[in-house]
């Protein structure tokens, strides 16, 4: 079988990563998603997403922040989540998020365009460094999991982030990381070899969108994007509670992650440079309680979009 670089299949189970990023200043949160398309069926998968577009907007750019009313582009969104549910379900793509408290985290470079530069790049690297080490040890993996490239949405610190992941180097299956444009129209004018993955960038995400928007109150007239949640809420309450999110018999178990840094606590910049991840892990400055703003309505609690 062919993957979706015209490759044949190897011994591993080669994926390709997907990156894209989105603030909230209403949570003071920050997000990292990533998405693993297995590159087995990486064309399948992309020729879907491109059909759901149809042939009128399949150049067309789908971007959460866009999505307000109900329009052609709640359509797409919808149905793309609709099969990324399917998807990750069967084990084709996976999903992990991880959300940066901000409230929590002190400014240990005392400006504020250092302190949000580097909660970029840290934790893309930990995050990404996180996805692999986690979906890597899925026991329904028939085959070592591999990661052979990895594409990240043109913008802030192009070349630091391709640096921030040198270590992928060492790897013997990884062959590259770029950014592309998420903008297809875009990304053909500067390598049109790869246009038309700016549609998988797109799908990551909505995919974040969805998750992000889950944790905060809407605005009531933003009825598309709502539709967007709602298709992917339940995906997200699998996983924002330690109770539910390690369940192994789960068909989402280790297909989708949620995960948050850090608990509220004394982390100094010494253990937060730290490249030992596994130490920050055991300190439990990560975590994934968190209800959703609808489950904090259910509760009758006045959070503070926590």
């Amino acid at each position: 079988m062919k993957d979706l670089f015209g490759n044949i299949s190897s011994v591993h189970a080669d994926f390709t990563v997907f990156q894209d990023e989105a603030g909230c200043q209403d949570s003071n949160y920050f997000y990292h998603g990533f998405m693993f398309v297995n590159n087995n069926f990486g064309r399948e998968i992309l020729n879907k997403v491109i059909e759901i577009k149809s042939e009128k907007s399949k150049d067309s750019e789908i971007t959460f922040k866009e999505i307000k009313k109900d329009d052609y582009r709640v359509r797409i969104a919808t149905e793309w989540i609709k099969l990324a549910v399917k998807l990750l379900q069967e084990g084709k793509i996976r999903f992990y998020v991880l959300g940066i408290n901000k409230n929590h985290l002190k400014n240990f470079w005392d400006n504020t365009w250092s302190f949000d530069k580097n909660i970029y790049l840290r934790f893309f690297e930990i995050g990404l460094n996180s996805s692999v080490g986690w979906f890597s040890n899925d026991p329904k993996l028939d085959k070592p999991l591999q990661v052979t490239h990895i594409y990240y949405e043109y913008g802030n610190y192009n070349d630091e982030r391709k640096n921030k992941i040198h270590w992928l180097n060492a790897l013997a299956g990884y062959k590259d990381s770029c950014p592309i444009y998420s903008n297809p129209k875009k990304q053909k004018e500067v390598d049109e070899k790869l246009y038309k993955l700016s549609n998988l960038i797109q799908l990551t995400d909505v995919l974040l969108g969805a998750t992000k928007y889950s944790f905060i109150k809407m605005n009531e007239n933003y009825t598309g994007r709502k539709k967007c949640v709602g298709e992917f809420i339940e995906i997200v309450e699998r996983f924002n509670n330690k109770q539910r999110a390690y369940r192994t018999k789960s068909s989402f178990y280790k297909r989708y992650a949620l995960q948050f840094f850090p608990t509220k606590s004394n982390i100094t910049r010494a253990e937060f440079i730290d490249n030992d991840f596994e130490s920050i892990r055991k300190r439990g400055v990560f975590y994934c309680d968190r209800p959703t703003y609808r489950q904090q309505l259910g509760q009758g609690r006045n959070f503070k979009l926590f």
